[in-house]
């Protein structure tokens, strides 16, 4: 049973075909719709006019940004439907760069907070002499303080709170450069695999590609907490001074755990609900797409250079002396 297309069926003309959402005989169509349960029959023309918000304002600037944000966030369904028939944009594309370099910012600021950052038990004297050194390789102690002697497992010693500006600023700006990257890479690839889920004689029309940059929007809660990252060398302060100001670190990345990770949720289902507007012919692949390979190429790309970022930054830095 052959699928109806917009080429063999025009709105009011008599056909034998089904529906091929409820299986009513298709004697004529309404508005290109099954008259019984009102499916689309023909498909939409794909388009070259992005009329969403962010392309239309006359202002172009971050206000022009946020209200872009709030645009796809509320997305209805409608909303989606006109967007996956959109052509990739300038404006789209403008739009999904501030969003990678706000995610390269947010991943930034990790590693101004870790790299560079070390907190050392002292169990002897023979710690305290190795501060010239330290500092000689450009290591400088910030605070030492007493641990509870009441604990077993770290009676009679204290740490140290140790900083590397070199170490952190170096591996701050990799960090950033990697990240550009890697949201970029991330990007092409699933808008390529998406048309190639879309098939041959639709892999041109540049479907859902538009769309795709929009749904970066998503990435303001999955990265904006991690400016709250930005606090924890005062958390480290605080326990090297004894100040006593601040509760437990989990305080600070409990919060920030939950946000980006509700943030990478909303996204993912707002793909899945993009992949649901593609003709029925090729839905399956695109949700499948969506669903699963987008997801994992994403972890893939972050964890990989996650771990190569480490792994050679710890290399080269002790390579130069620089390890603590």
């Amino acid at each position: 049973m052959s699928h109806p297309t917009a080429e063999s069926h025009t709105p009011g003309s008599p056909t034998d075909a089904r529906c091929p959402a409820c299986g009513q005989t298709l004697d004529q169509l309404v508005e290109g719709k099954c008259p019984l349960c009102a499916f689309q029959i023909q498909e939409a023309p794909i388009t070259s006019e992005d009329t969403t918000p962010f392309a239309q304002t006359s202002t172009p600037g971050w206000g022009a940004w946020w209200s872009m944000c709030r645009w796809t966030f509320a997305a209805s369904n409608a909303r989606l439907s006109y967007l996956s028939l959109v052509r990739l944009s300038p404006a789209s594309r403008r739009f999904a760069r501030n969003n990678l370099l706000l995610f390269a910012l947010a991943v930034t600021c990790l590693q101004l907070t870790h790299a560079g950052w070390q907190r050392i038990l002292a169990t002897g004297p023979e710690d305290t002499d190795r501060t010239a050194d330290i500092r000689t390789a450009g290591w400088y102690e910030l605070g030492t303080s007493e641990l509870d002697p009441s604990a077993s497992n770290n009676t009679g010693r204290s740490f140290n709170i140790r900083w590397n500006p070199a170490i952190t600023f170096t591996t701050a700006a990799v960090t950033f450069f990697v990240a550009l990257v890697i949201g970029w890479w991330w990007l092409r690839w699933v808008d390529w695999g998406a048309q190639a889920a879309l098939g041959r004689s639709r892999r041109e029309e540049g479907r859902l590609s538009c769309a795709l940059r929009y749904s970066t929007a998503w990435l303001v809660p999955v990265c904006a907490p991690a400016m709250l990252i930005l606090l924890r060398p005062l958390w480290y302060l605080n326990e090297a001074r004894g100040w006593n100001l601040f509760p437990q670190t989990i305080v600070l990345y409990l919060p920030v755990v939950i946000v980006t990770a509700l943030g990478m949720i909303l996204w993912w289902l707002w793909l899945i609900r993009l992949s649901l507007t593609v003709p029925l012919q090729v839905r399956t692949r695109v949700l499948i797409w969506y669903t699963m390979a987008a997801p994992v190429l994403g972890i893939a790309l972050v964890g990989g250079a996650g771990y190569g970022l480490h792994r050679g930054s710890t290399e080269l830095f002790a390579a130069l002396g620089m390890g603590g």
